[in-house]
């Protein structure tokens, strides 16, 4: 697997203060992964599509084979740089969006992959934090079956 995040402009704010320990920063990112299998594993930890970070559109495992391969992109802009109080000491540090698109397919064989058929996801997503490690989203996602996903998840899909 790897994944990639390069910083882009600013759209909802100005960028904040650089003298800042974390200052705001809208971003891309992507990823790609192949994973396979060899000899018997059993049936859940088979490599799979669907869930709260690949194919955000489906069911957790809604594909699932001895061998899968993925690819997605994000744009995460932050809309509310500076954040706001919750209460007493606690607040929200800053809240985005992420608008999503993933795709992959799953077969029985590592060499079969080029020949599946390719599923698609796209959505979008909340995003806020409390600080800098701790990020929490909602990814509303809608599968080219038809099919839609409401995700709620701790952290960056990758």
């Amino acid at each position: 697997m790897g994944n990639w995040v390069h910083p882009v402009s600013p759209l909802f704010h100005d960028g904040g203060n650089p003298a800042h320990s974390h200052p705001p920063t809208d971003s891309i990112a992507a990823f790609i992964a192949i994973s396979t299998t060899m000899g018997d594993v059993p049936f859940w930890a088979l490599p799979s599509l669907g869930g709260d970070n690949i194919m955000r559109g489906t069911i957790r495992g809604r594909w699932r084979d001895r061998s899968a391969w993925a690819t997605g992109a994000e744009w995460r802009p932050w809309v509310l740089a500076d954040g706001f109080p919750i209460f007493g000491e606690i607040r929200v540090e800053r809240a985005g969006l992420a608008l999503f698109a993933e795709a992959g397919s799953v077969a029985d064989e590592l060499g079969d992959l080029a020949d599946a058929p390719v599923h698609s996801s796209v959505g979008f997503g909340l995003r806020f934090t409390f600080d800098r490690q701790a990020l929490f989203r909602m990814d509303i996602g809608r599968s080219d079956e038809g099919d839609s996903n409401l995700s709620l998840s701790y952290g960056l899909p990758f």
